[in-house]
């Protein structure tokens, strides 16, 4: 997939998750909304492959994710390693690679976006401006 394909796959995502919560609870702040989209569960890890991959591989290592992580950064990689560690434990998975196991981790569900507030307000702003759509 390529990044930009990614990208726009993501964000498309996020803004159904928004129109979503301000349509099931249309008393929602602008910021509320956004709060509860990137709070939302989305289809996939949406992360760069590679640099999931070298943090996991380090994990597996025994090395710890340098301290200048940004906590959202950190939680995904503890979610993504949890479940690196889940597939790894499978007999289907038994003699296979990390760089196998971390391609299905990052396929999996995610819990949420992983984007700070001020990321998903402005891919959400974007989209209103771009398709001139008003609030719910």
């Amino acid at each position: 997939m390529s990044s930009s394909s990614y990208i726009m796959e993501r964000d498309a995502e996020l803004f159904l998750r928004y129109h979503q919560a301000r349509k099931s609870e249309p008393a929602l702040t602008h910021r509320q909304a956004v709060m509860k989209a990137v709070k939302s569960p989305t289809s996939r890890y949406w992360v760069s492959f590679n640099e999931v991959y070298r943090a996991i591989l380090n994990k597996v290592h025994g090395r710890q994710p340098p301290e200048s992580m940004k906590n959202i950064r950190r939680k995904l990689i503890e979610d993504v390693w949890h479940n690196y560690c889940e597939l790894a434990a499978k007999p289907t998975f038994k003699d296979c690679s990390v760089f196998f196991i971390v391609q299905f981790a990052i396929a999996e569900p995610a819990p949420e976006f992983y984007l700070s507030y001020r990321r998903a307000y402005a891919i959400i702003n974007n989209i209103l401006k771009e398709y001139d759509i008003e609030e719910v």
